[in-house]
């Protein structure tokens, strides 16, 4: 080859390098192109309308490139399962730019994912999406009354025992102020307590109730007040909760020792019910006191003998008052007197034993 031939090829390479460097000869892309999801926002709620079970939502997208674009397809997805898959968006091809849209229909409630794939001279495509949910329709909120509801006051309960206890099987009153702020409209005063609906006892300020526990438990007493003034009511309530650790306390003595002579083969003792909390006191001739149990033998060295002796049973509640008292006078054996013999005594008007060293033994038989 000569040099004028060589030279001439070497022109014609150098040239071609500067008219590609200059962009007049065609490049390859190489950038992928790049999608912002406009709409819907990344996790927006979209609500059904009221009349509807479903609604339609419009996706839209905005999509640059490099190189002329050549596809752009959209996918929904939900929960997984795809529903509709690479289906041509609207937007016009051929541009490095542009806005492309698709309108899915019939969207129930859920959580969906939009996703928009745009296909241009570069060799992988672009990408991108945004979840959203789709919401039942809430309950519209009527708005509120240009009425005030009524008001009630704190509750006021009265102690059922000693003004100080609350305990069942026996009464419980409660109160409440009740004012209506509206000055106009028909008023209506009820109470409930562990669900029983209850009237007032009284039709005027302060509103009472009374109830009466039949258990031990904690009990919530509720003071309700509703106002109506043509088609309209408005409502209030208090409450208040109270604990009733004990039922009513009371003891019943069925068995009272008599006026007897002791003997150490019937002893004497006191027969008695009571409630729970309920402690016995037994004294004798006015001592100290001691718990003592139903039917507990009460024994003859227990008393003073050749007198009578005076036995006070004291029933006291949980909280230290008295709840009832038995008495019984019992006349103490000398310990060296047989069981089996009999005293035989006399007794002045006041029931005391006289002439008690002079005591007259009758034999048996």
């Amino acid at each position: 080859m000569s040099k004028k031939i060589l030279g001439l090829v070497v022109s014609v390479a150098l040239l071609m390098v500067v008219l590609s460097g200059c962009f007049l000869l065609p490049q390859i892309d190489t950038f992928t192109p790049v999608i912002q999801v406009t709409s819907p926002t990344a996790n927006q709620t979209i609500t059904v309308p009221t009349s509807t079970s479903s609604t339609n939502v419009t996706a839209t997208a905005s999509v640059v490139a490099h190189s002329p674009l050549q596809s752009v397809v959209v996918s929904l997805l939900k929960g997984g399962q795809v529903l509709v898959g690479n289906t041509p968006a609207n937007g016009t091809l051929g541009q490095n730019t542009g806005v492309f849209s698709y309108t899915f229909t019939g969207l129930t409630p859920g959580t969906y994912t939009v996703q928009f794939q745009a296909y241009s001279s570069a060799k992988n495509p672009g990408t991108g999406s945004v979840s959203f949910t789709i919401a039942s329709a809430q309950a519209v909120t009527p708005p509120s009354t240009k009425y005030k509801a009524p008001v009630v006051s704190l509750i006021n309960v009265a102690p059922n025992y000693q003004n100080k206890y609350y305990v069942a099987n026996k009464s419980i009153t409660f109160s409440a102020t009740v004012t209506n702020p509206n000055g106009v409209g028909q008023l209506a005063v009820s109470a409930s307590v562990n669900g029983q609906t209850l009237q007032p006892i009284n039709n005027s300020n302060p509103y009472a109730f009374t109830f009466t526990p039949t258990a031990t438990g904690t009990y919530t007493l509720y003071v309700n007040a509703t106002v109506t003034i043509g088609a309209s009511t408005v409502s209030g309530s208090n409450s208040v909760v109270i604990n009733v650790p004990y039922v009513m306390p009371s003891a019943n003595v069925t068995g009272v020792p008599s006026r007897l002579v002791m003997a150490t083969t019937t002893p004497a003792s006191f027969t008695f019910t009571r409630t729970q909390g309920v402690t016995a006191y037994l004294s004798i001739n006015n001592g100290s006191p001691a718990t003592y149990t139903s039917q507990n033998p009460i024994a003859n060295s227990q008393l003073t003998p050749n007198v009578w002796n005076t036995l006070t049973l004291t029933f006291k509640d949980p909280w230290g008052y008295t709840v009832n008292t038995a008495v019984a006078t019992v006349l103490g054996v000398q310990a060296s007197n047989p069981a089996n013999t009999p005293y035989v005594f006399l007794i002045d008007k006041a029931g005391h034993v006289v002439n008690t060293n002079d005591w007259i033994t009758i034999p048996a038989g």
